[in-house]
């Protein structure tokens, strides 16, 4: 869990052609030059030094390349790397999730891509992904009525589940829901348009297994009783480590609460029943918004 003041203000650099690409297609990003200026502070010569850095969600860059000057259209097939032996031989691609960063020289500027593999559920046989989708790095804000909480999701781990809770907050789902549930050292949850624990967007999505580990400031899927296929809207925070390890591989953990956390420990001290865990008086989600994800470090 990563800690932050505020939120700071980032400019959108590049930008898919479209989400989803099939195999044998450029793999076509827009790369807004205007704005690159701009966000060098009008800097030419550092705009002529504009790379794409390929880096796995722990931070390694595995792959560079120069933005040609004057171009506004990049291709990114080159950048991926390849798999042995590759399944496909006009698609290289290793089939794993990657974030793509616009890079002046050594400075990473604008909100980073991200790059994931599409691939058919519940399928136990080893395959090749079918296509690839290209988002632009959002992070989600709760807009509580005891202060902010940014999330960064964790495509890697649960990409639909990670869109599914951006398109509900997208279409302004999270306003005015309640924290329906405060358990001391365990989880808060909230989500449920009720505010009673059984509710839903009117739809359940299935249990998307996640290797995430639910340790403290972990956001991950509620769901109804033990339907592990009832997940839908409600998620919950965990508070700590040692309480949330069960949860492991049985819920799937999405992301993580990288600003705020002083928010979310004034929420999780509210009053509630003991045994239920309903708060006295619900701290309430008064909206929520998405925003575009910090730059990420390229390193030297």
């Amino acid at each position: 869990m990563v800690e932050a003041k505020v939120l700071a203000i980032v400019m959108m650099l590049l930008s898919p052609m479209r989400h989803y690409f099939q195999f044998g297609h450029p793999v076509e990003v827009a790369l807004d030059r205007a704005a690159v200026l701009k966000a060098l502070d009008n800097d030419a010569e550092a705009a002529k030094k504009l790379r794409l850095v390929l880096l796995t969600p722990a931070g390694e860059a595995v792959a560079s390349a120069d933005a040609p000057e004057g171009k506004e259209s990049l291709d990114l097939t080159a950048m991926f790397p390849k798999r042995q032996p590759p399944m496909r031989p006009e698609w290289l691609w290793d089939g794993k999730t990657y974030y793509v960063q616009l890079a002046a020289g050594d400075k990473a500027i604008g909100a980073p891509l991200v790059v994931t593999p599409v691939l058919t559920p519940h399928d136990p046989r080893p395959r090749f992904p079918d296509a690839l989708r290209i988002d632009v790095e959002q992070r989600v804000v709760l807009h509580t009525s005891m202060g902010d909480v940014a999330i960064a999701l964790s495509p890697e781990a649960a990409p639909h589940t990670g869109l599914n809770f951006k398109r509900l907050v997208g279409d302004g789902f999270y306003t005015n829901i309640k924290v329906h549930r405060i358990v001391p050292d365990f989880v808060v949850q909230l989500g449920d348009p009720t505010g009673t624990g059984g509710g839903s967007p009117g739809y359940y999505i299935d249990l998307e297994p996640s290797a995430k580990v639910h340790a403290k400031g972990t956001v991950s899927m509620a769901r109804t009783g033990n339907d592990e296929n009832s997940n839908g809207s409600q998620i919950f925070i965990c508070l700590t480590r040692e309480r949330c390890a069960a949860m492991d591989g049985k819920y799937s953990a999405f992301g993580d609460v990288v600003e705020g956390w002083d928010v979310v420990e004034k929420i999780a001290h509210a009053p509630a029943d003991p045994v239920s865990g309903r708060p006295t008086d619900p701290p309430v989600i008064q909206s929520s918004s998405l925003v575009l994800a910090p730059p990420r470090n390229v390193g030297n």
